[in-house]
């Protein structure tokens, strides 16, 4: 957000319905700890680790089984342009493309059977 705002960007909320199902986890990467373990990881060097199995012939192309995906846009988030972005603003505008995602996920979320119950979370 921080760099939208300062390089004259605007956001558009996106949500991929069934990507997380596209390929399994390698155990025990989906255990909890190991869950805080890599995001304190991509936290700490901004950079995410994971290891995925897809098909298991061709491990990086994936399941053939997965649930389809399905991707939703929304309406563009228009932001303020500002060469010296103050942290209030980015905490601002955060918090509208977040609220912006949610309503796009809560929107679309019934049509898909296995999100019916699911509540969106972020990090």
């Amino acid at each position: 957000v921080k760099y939208a705002i300062k390089h004259g960007y605007d956001l558009i909320p996106i949500y991929h319905f069934g990507e997380t199902r596209l390929y399994s986890t390698w155990a025990p990467l989906d255990e909890p700890w190991a869950v805080r373990l890599r995001l304190a990881f991509a936290r700490r060097f901004q950079i995410a680790i994971g290891l995925g199995m897809g098909w298991p012939l061709v491990p990086v192309i994936p399941r053939p089984s997965a649930t389809r995906c399905r991707s939703v846009v929304g309406e563009r988030v228009l932001l303020p342009h500002d060469a010296n972005v103050e942290a209030d603003t980015v905490v601002r505008c955060h918090a509208v493309y977040v609220e912006r995602l949610r309503a796009l996920y809560d929107e679309h979320r019934a049509e898909l059977p296995d999100y019916r119950d699911k509540e969106l979370e972020l990090w």
